[in-house]
């Protein structure tokens, strides 16, 4: 907080240096599959799946790290029962879904091999989809606190209005 920069911009500088150290992870498993006798297409589909198997589960483990701990007044402990629970299961399985979404594409590709299609052209599609949900994330890491501010700032001002409109039906 003490260093001069929108927070947003700070925390997305800072996921370059583990996206560059996910890519090195997942070479060194690419060279493990070509090591075991790749064929063209599974290169092929490797290549297409490289990406989103590598940064989904970085997207995962930056939600969990940013959403920080539950704050007891703020992440619905005090709601009822029916309600904050499912808040507190979403807010648990969100980080992981979209870690196990890089997964998708390799799936996608077998199932399709398995059909007798072309598996590299069903990954691709999948690996956008996928692809989409990580940018979105980097969306989320940059503009998370000004999307928070107004909204807090939108409830506030239909707060404010409801409560003018309270008085303004009690004078009459």
């Amino acid at each position: 907080d003490s260093y001069p920069q929108i927070q947003g911009d700070l925390m997305l500088k800072h996921l370059a240096v583990p996206a560059g150290v996910m890519l090195i992870v997942g070479l060194i498993g690419a060279a493990a599959a070509l090591a075991g006798g790749a064929t063209n297409t599974g290169l092929t589909v490797a290549i297409v799946c490289f990406l989103p198997a590598v940064w989904a589960p970085l997207s995962g483990a930056v939600i969990t790290t940013l959403m920080g701990a539950p704050e007891p007044f703020k992440d619905g402990q005090l709601l009822p029962p029916e309600v904050a629970g499912m808040k507190i299961a979403l807010r648990a399985a969100w980080p992981l879904i979209v870690s196990v979404l890089g997964t998708v594409p390799v799936v996608v590709a077998h199932r399709t091999d398995l059909d007798g299609n072309e598996p590299a052209a069903a990954a691709a599609q999948a690996a956008t989809f996928v692809l989409v949900i990580v940018a979105f994330t980097g969306a989320w890491v940059k503009y998370r606190e000004p999307a928070r501010l107004w909204w807090r700032s939108f409830l506030d001002q239909g707060q404010q209005a409801q409560r003018e409109r309270q008085q303004s039906r009690g004078t009459r």
